[in-house]
């Protein structure tokens, strides 16, 4: 999904539309698709859910994992989808927003080289007049939703590293007839140690939300039973 991106643009893209994808092969080589805070109890009814560390930065990523091996997707790429929830990351490509260099501010940008534009085709972007589109303005709604989830997300986080809340796992996946696939560098929140916390911390992550975020979360890693189930098939 990360293929070069281009500002929007009024006069470049006046005749450009977008196809609506229902495949979403897009994704098709993610195994491993973040997701924010809102929308993790929806997709815990679909993937397993951990925290994703990336060894260059030290910053977490909330994240989806799709698949049980690298570049191979169990849900997307195929004629069917096998999901009923769709990541936001997923649904709103080949659109993405980026920050302005030196400001505070957020700039529409479109994926340049996806499939998905097309020209005088699909949901158009821009009406003659140049004013944006009813589809477009949508987009943007939502794209400016999940900025402002993506802080959410980050702060629910620090939160979990502050508490000591997450914790290295190596996940082993077992296929059947001996056969098993096993991976690390995912982490999960460490149910010992959220145990052991005092009341004062339960009762504040109980008036913020965030143990329906993190139990949502435990619950989802069942999902890899069915991760293992989709390998086999």
């Amino acid at each position: 999904m990360q293929e070069s991106i281009i500002r929007l643009n009024e006069n470049i893209h006046r005749h450009t539309g977008v196809l609506e994808s229902t495949d979403f092969k897009h994704a098709a080589n993610q195994h491993i698709i973040p997701i924010t805070v809102d929308e993790l109890v929806d997709a815990a009814t679909e993937f397993p859910i951990a925290f994703v560390k990336n060894t260059s930065t030290g910053k977490f990523t909330l994240a989806t994992i799709m698949g049980l091996k690298p570049d191979n997707n169990l849900y997307f790429g195929q004629s069917d989808t096998k999901a009923n929830y769709i990541p936001r990351v997923v649904r709103l490509f080949p659109f993405a927003l980026t920050s302005k260099q030196g400001a505070n501010e957020w700039e529409v940008c479109l994926q340049q080289n996806s499939e998905l534009l097309v020209e005088n085709a699909g949901k158009r972007l821009f009406a003659e007049s140049g004013d944006r589109s009813e589809y477009l303005q949508q987009k943007i709604n939502l794209l400016t939703h999940h900025a402002e989830q993506q802080q959410v997300t980050d702060i629910f986080i620090d939160m979990l590293l502050e508490k000591q809340l997450l914790h290295a796992q190596t996940v082993k996946v077992a296929l059947g007839n001996d056969d098993s696939v096993s991976f690390d560098g995912v982490y999960s929140v460490n149910i010992e140690v959220l145990d052991k916390l005092p009341d004062r911390d339960f009762l504040e992550m109980r008036i913020n939300g965030a143990l329906q975020i993190i139990y949502a979360h435990l619950h989802s890693l069942k999902q890899l039973n069915r991760l293992a189930h989709l390998t086999r098939q």
